[in-house]
């Protein structure tokens, strides 16, 4: 497990839950739909605009919601506990102009949903079992078994090099937080290879290498720090848009060798770039 090992512990037992389970006006939900990308929400900050829109009153009886995402199975991830406010008329809210999902809310109604900070300390590290009524979305509060408590600054397992799509916002948390991410630091810094940012507004590329001692950890870390990287066109796109490294990706194209030299990698690199076109339409400016 990627959190600390538990014996059994209840939802109820953690701090600061156990008061709502004296009231019948507090609720418990598990989103899970295979058409939004949730990690994508949160990271932008739009995650509270996603659960607001209903397309029926269900949060009209209730006071509070326990906040869920679904991840996989039964499991699923505390996002934070909400105030239910007003319930808004549909058609009374629209989406905002840098939602960065297709998402149809016309004949819903908008909740007013105020994040309670005292339960931030747990957001995005306590997972439970949610129980075999995954289908029920949208439930009455009740105890379930807390499967593990993830480390503060935790982002996610590493799933194999090929195999993710970071926000900034995961990559900036995987390289400040290193005890919560460390198989991300060690297979990141094992590798040097080639990768791909793309900027999620116009879908356009910029593909750089890695190489040397620190492999693809070492170039990541100075993105963290500085969005553009020192690189021309990112530069350019962040002075005219300030903030939007918030709408980058970052993936793993090729992994190489760290014993590979200079010249092999830059020659993949120039490979890539002539794939994905990021000279002539993206990013790259060489």
């Amino acid at each position: 497990m990627a959190g600390r090992p538990l014996g059994k512990i209840c939802l109820f037992e953690l701090r600061g839950i156990r008061h709502l389970a004296n009231t019948v006006k507090a609720k418990m939900v598990r989103h899970r739909n295979w058409r939004y990308d949730f990690e994508k929400l949160l990271a932008m900050g739009h995650f509270d605009t996603y659960q607001s829109f209903q397309s029926r009153p269900v949060f009209s009886d209730c006071h509070t919601i326990l906040s869920f995402i679904g991840t996989g199975g039964t499991r699923a991830r505390l996002v934070g506990v909400y105030r239910v406010g007003k319930c808004h008329k549909p058609g009374s809210r629209k989406l905002p102009v840098d939602y960065p999902d297709d998402m149809d809310v016309t004949g819903c109604c908008f909740y007013d949903l105020t994040r309670d900070p005292s339960f931030d300390d747990l957001a995005e590290r306590v997972v439970i079992d949610w129980g075999t009524g995954t289908r029920s979305w949208c439930q009455r509060l009740r105890d379930r078994e807390v499967i593990e408590i993830l480390p503060a600054g935790y982002a996610r397992d590493f799933p194999g090099h090929f195999d993710f799509i970071l926000s900034y916002a995961e990559l900036s948390r995987i390289i400040q937080n290193p005890d919560a991410n460390r198989e991300w630091h060690r297979k990141l810094e094992s590798a040097a290879g080639i990768y791909v940012i793309t900027d999620q507004v116009d879908q356009v590329h910029y593909v750089g290498s890695a190489y040397g001692a620190a492999g693809l950890l070492g170039r990541w870390r100075i993105y963290a720090k500085k969005p553009d990287g020192g690189n021309k066109r990112l530069r350019e796109l962040l002075k005219k848009h300030p903030g939007r490294h918030l709408r980058f990706n970052f993936a793993v194209l090729r992994t190489l060798d760290r014993s590979v030299t200079r010249a092999q990698v830059l020659e993949l690199e120039a490979h890539f770039k002539k794939i994905l076109g990021s000279r002539v339409v993206g990013l790259n400016a060489n």
